[in-house]
């Protein structure tokens, strides 16, 4: 996760189950931000960045990678960003 500012990021951290994944949540994280997570069977990679800018200037980029490779990849920027990745499992198909 890079950007300028993130005021909470959510992630699949490998609790619950495909149907009802647990995420979890990391306020005021410093960034650049990386996670390690072991997901069970076919759960989605997934995270979810937020933040709020009173000017309009915020610009947050978050990537899903598996095994070096990217499965996902997003950008955005404004007053509220929310910009998220979420990813075919990758052991799926």
């Amino acid at each position: 996760m890079t950007g300028e500012k993130v005021d909470s990021i959510d992630f699949n951290a490998g609790g619950g189950d495909a149907a009802d994944p647990k995420l979890e949540t990391v306020d005021n994280p410093t960034l650049p931000w990386k996670k390690t997570v072991r997901l069970r069977g076919i759960e989605a990679p997934a995270v979810r960045p937020v933040t709020v800018d009173a000017d309009g200037s915020g610009a947050l980029s978050c990537k899903i990678l598996h095994k070096g490779k990217t499965l996902a990849e997003e950008s955005d920027a404004g007053t509220v960003s929310v910009t998220g990745c979420v990813a075919v499992s990758p052991i799926v198909g």
